[in-house]
């Protein structure tokens, strides 16, 4: 095809069939109020199809699109069950010539290229759409769904390869217009190998600042049952780290951002349990930086058996007549109840962290559980090895959902208010200042 046809030739062909082709039987069905208003529209598609056919024959650059799209527009709205009308084909090719007539200074009289070709695909990415600038012809990618104006409306705002333009331009005869799927041009070789193109077009997003993932969304007002529990006598500024934290975590939006926010206390309170012990077993009096290190190495070390300790110290705590480790307990057992048909996607989500229900058999052993899987999601959001499970935005299954969503976000919450809510040997210290000394300081003579 050549490069004037491609942008010329289809609006022209598909004009007359409305102006020049009427359907007789479409047409004697109509009321003499809308034969007239039909006759009208087509007596201006006349002359503006007139005035393609001479951009075409001249290579002419100064063509009215928009007068086009409008004339197109206000038939489609009249008349959008004319037989064989395809409205959203007409407004790609609208928007793909007009972005070629504004980028070139002549139409060259040539063909355009064989060197792509392109597939559907289902990305739904937050940009609509993107194409590529790439100095070298068979390195550049386009993608966007032909039957949406938004996606149309972004991919014209892109510097594009005039050669990929040209030809998006000769390919609508071959879009499925109805299907409103997306599209994604890319080189010919890359066909065979259709996940190297969509890995390759999401570096080229990346490098252009364009989000790839999509944003999970959790707004769900923390949960702090233990709110009437809040002394305002106590020293709450000990825990002005915590409550900025929270804060944080409150702002953010994305489920797996926050739950690294709200572990992030959870990890706070791991290091400070352990410092609130020797503090209370000193009664106040100096312990040592060497100490205090040995505190931290031992956190650091094995950071599975610190939630694990954590939770220990924190399980027998007593809450609402009961304890929060009975609390947490019944939360876990209210969360199965509510979920009973969906048992199989949570087991399947728990397997993958090398966990199950089935470990469960009392309060203790929930107690190790719930510690196990509250560090392993940390670390399957965290890491992403080839060899160990990794969550993001992509796997997020249905399981994962239920097990963040409708458990371990609101019970973490909770579980952060209750220690916050009143003096405890877990994570409060007695005095308002913790008192150091250095066993490898040098005295002065």
């Amino acid at each position: 095809m050549r490069k004037v046809d491609a942008v010329f030739s289809l609006l022209i062909s598909e004009a007359k069939k409305i102006h020049d082709e009427p359907n007789e039987a479409y047409w004697d069905n109509l009321d003499d109020s809308r034969k007239n208003q039909f006759d009208a529209i087509c007596d201006h598609l006349i002359n503006l199809s007139s005035a393609l056919e001479d951009s075409r024959n001249n290579f002419s650059l100064t063509y009215d699109f928009d007068e086009l799209k409008n004339t197109l527009n206000e038939f489609n709205q009249a008349f959008s069950d004319y037989p064989d009308f395809n409205f959203n084909k007409l407004i790609y090719q609208i928007a793909i010539s007009k972005k070629i007539c504004a980028s070139v200074g002549e139409i060259p009289d040539e063909d355009v290229t064989s060197d792509f070709d392109f597939f559907e695909c289902a990305l739904a990415f937050t940009s609509a759409a993107f194409a590529s600038n790439i100095s070298t012809l068979s390195s550049n990618l386009a993608w966007l769904n032909p039957s949406s104006n938004d996606s149309l409306d972004a991919l014209s705002a892109y510097e594009i390869n005039i050669e990929l333009l040209y030809y998006l331009a000769s390919i609508p005869e071959r879009i499925d217009f109805f299907s409103s799927k997306e599209i994604l041009i890319c080189p010919l070789p890359c066909m065979t190998a259709k996940n190297n193109a969509l890995a390759l077009l999401k570096i080229y997003m990346l490098t252009k600042g364009k989000k790839i993932t999509r944003t999970i969304e959790y707004l769900a007002t923390p949960r702090n049952s233990s709110i009437n529990n809040y002394n305002p006598e106590l020293n709450y500024a000990q825990f002005s780290d915590i409550v900025q934290i929270m804060g944080e975590y409150v702002d953010r939006k994305d489920v797996l951002s926050k739950y690294l926010s709200i572990y992030h206390v959870i990890e706070n309170f791991m290091f400070k349990h352990p410092i609130v012990k020797l503090e209370r077993a000193r009664n106040g009096a100096m312990f040592s930086i060497r100490e205090f290190k040995s505190l931290y190495k031992a956190v650091e070390t094995n950071e599975l058996d610190a939630v694990k300790s954590l939770m220990k110290a924190s399980f027998p705590l007593p809450f609402n007549g009961s304890t929060i480790g009975n609390e947490v307990y019944s939360l876990w057992q209210a969360f199965l109840n509510q979920h009973t048909t969906e048992l199989v996607d949570i087991d399947e989500f728990l397997s993958k962290l090398d966990t199950s229900r089935s470990s469960i058999t009392d309060i203790n052993s929930f107690r190790s559980f719930f510690s196990t899987v509250l560090y392993r999601i940390r670390c399957s959001i965290v890491h992403n090895k080839e060899t160990e499970y990794h969550i993001s935005s992509e796997n997020y299954t249905n399981g994962c959902r239920l097990i963040l969503e409708n458990f371990y976000l609101p019970t973490m919450e909770e579980l952060i208010f209750l220690l916050l809510a009143k003096e405890n040997d877990v994570v409060w210290y007695k005095s308002d200042a913790i008192a150091l000394w250095n066993k490898t300081a040098v005295c002065a003579p």
